[in-house]
């Protein structure tokens, strides 16, 4: 019996988190679907490694590789024209690629009261640092949201229809980090705080919020995968290997209190996984799914409802469509 065709669009497939996610999906929905795999990826010699290895232990997978940089807007709309030929529809899309560059700790920051607190979204022990790209928009904006935002937009024809029925499954990596006080509508893409890793976060946030609320009549439901506070190559360049190794046994240690420290990109890519496996009309639309783990390292999901309010995600939503529409203006000038 021919198994059904799942395709699948992924940014930031080749490395940490996305790249277990798909090593995950590969084994264990063997039985159940053919996986044909787009990945979307900057750097093509690594996204050849990986294919290839990908490629020899699931030989029944078909996996695609498209060239491009979510911080670069340009690069975004012509991967996103490649994919537009290569599938009339999107069962799933991922859009996990990230950034998050630390110049340095602020281990003062942990002498606070709301420690616990602190320890789990990040926030003031961080020190971020957040240049602007040709385009005069912050880094981390641009990887994190806007070249994700457009992806999404040029997408639209493959992944809504006529119908209510689930056509498509949006999924976003978010983080814990995306607290509102991060975030200030007056500064959408955080060209002047101090914390554009959460704010681009929250943005997120709210633009899937804003997708269910308008979106969901055309088939097409967006969900957020919380990975945990896990050690991947984006976030784990930043201290000496002995540093890091001394850090995470103490993180190990605080799971007694703190199920979110998942620590490694398996453990991490639990609640992306376990939303492959959903129903995406039957999950609450204003909620994030948190990969978490227990004392014995065995991960598993959670629901956190988020403050966010209806108005406040259209807002953010339109200010994204302003910003690309300007983005835009400016590649058709060059």
């Amino acid at each position: 019996m021919d198994l059904p065709t799942k395709v699948i669009v992924i940014t930031g497939g080749t490395s940490g988190i996305g790249l277990s996610l798909l090593e995950r999906l590969l084994l264990e929905t063997k039985s159940k679907f053919v996986l044909r795999i787009c990945i979307l990826c900057r750097n093509m010699e690594k996204g050849r490694f990986v294919r290839g290895t990908l490629s020899q232990s699931h030989r029944s997978a078909e996996i695609e590789l498209v060239k491009m940089d979510t911080a670069d807007v340009k690069s975004v709309l012509q991967a996103a024209k490649v994919v537009l030929d290569l599938y009339e529809r999107i069962d799933y899309l991922y859009l996990n690629a990230g950034i998050l560059p630390i110049k340095g700790l602020d281990l003062t920051a942990l002498i606070s009261s709301d420690i616990m607190t602190r320890l789990r979204t990040g926030e003031h022990i961080l020190k971020q640092e957040n240049s602007l790209n040709k385009y005069g928009v912050p880094n981390v904006f641009a990887t994190n949201v806007l070249g994700h935002f457009m992806l999404f937009e040029e997408l639209q024809p493959v992944l809504t229809s006529g119908e209510e029925d689930v056509r498509s499954h949006v999924i976003w990596t978010t983080s814990n980090n995306a607290v509102e006080r991060s975030f200030s509508m007056d500064d959408i893409t955080c060209a002047h705080g101090t914390m554009p890793y959460g704010s681009s976060k929250y943005v997120i946030n709210a633009l899937s919020v804003h997708i269910n609320n308008t979106k969901n009549a055309k088939g097409c439901y967006s969900s957020l995968a919380e990975p945990g506070l896990c050690v991947t190559g984006m976030n784990g360049n930043f201290l000496p290997g002995w540093l890091w190794s001394l850090v995470i046994f103490l993180f190990t240690l605080l799971r007694i209190i703190m199920n979110h420290m998942t620590l490694s990109a398996y453990n991490g890519s639990e609640s992306l996984v376990w939303l492959f496996d959903q129903n995406p009309r039957k999950l609450n639309k204003r909620s994030q799914y948190e990969s978490a783990v227990n004392i014995y390292n065995r991960a598993y999901v959670r629901k956190c409802v988020l403050g966010i309010k209806p108005s406040e995600a259209e807002l953010v939503y339109d200010k994204m469509v302003e910003i690309s529409g300007n983005i835009r203006e400016q590649i058709h000038e060059t």
